[in-house]
């Protein structure tokens, strides 16, 4: 019985992210063609043959795959994450109640971490006796609700899956988070694919056109 609920989980996680992959490749994909077609369509533009020269191709291809990436990249952070947190369960607990007046930023606290308020007066109190650089340390504290779980250490990337908390807990940015090797690599692959493309495009078109009596243009 075991062995049977092993297996099933082992085949579901291999699948652990598809919504958020589907998500994103949906309008990647638009986007990637879309910006191709806008690039041509103005390289075009005058032309009495209607045709695109390989570099032209390849700048057009390069342009579209950094819109992708910066279409995509959010959907695959969140991707990671639903993979990484189907390899990794955690125990689900119910979060303490605390005063929300108090500290207004507990209700981030995730599941299975409960706040310990004797780590936040030992924190405290070790921090009073620094001279404090930051005009409002204890502020700056309480926008950290993990300093509550008495590791100190912020939340694993698995515990933070849902949009909401990674915009609430690390911010916009952070669903652009590694953009730029993302831009590299969707570039380079663009660039390759509407290049590729436009050459077995040109081939196939020169190869019909052999027999043709008249050649055409």
């Amino acid at each position: 019985m075991r062995c049977c609920l092993l297996s099933c989980q082992a085949r579901t996680g291999l699948y652990s992210g598809i919504g958020w992959s589907i998500l994103g490749k949906l309008p990647g994909l638009g986007a990637r063609f879309g910006t191709y077609e806008l690039l041509t369509a103005f390289y075009k533009d005058g032309r009495e043959d209607n045709h695109v020269n390989y570099s032209e191709a390849m700048l057009a291809g390069i342009t579209a795959g950094a819109v992708e990436a910066f279409v995509c990249t959010p959907f695959e952070l969140l991707k990671l994450r639903s993979q990484v947190g189907s390899a990794i369960p955690m125990k689900a607990t119910n979060p303490a109640n605390v005063v929300q007046e108090s500290f207004p930023l507990l209700s981030k606290l995730l599941p299975g971490h409960v706040p310990d308020m004797r780590v936040w007066n030992g924190s405290v109190s070790l921090l009073s006796n620094l001279s404090p650089k930051h005009p409002d340390m204890m502020g700056a504290l309480k926008q950290h609700p993990w300093m509550l779980t008495g590791s100190g250490k912020p939340p694993l990337p698995s515990d933070v899956q849902v949009p909401s908390r990674v915009i609430a807990l690390e911010g916009w940015g952070a669903l652009w988070r590694g953009l730029r090797p993302g831009v590299a690599r969707d570039c380079v692959f663009s660039g390759m694919f509407f290049s590729c493309w436009q050459f077995i495009h040109t081939a196939m078109l020169t190869w019909q056109s052999v027999n043709m009596n008249p050649e055409p243009r």
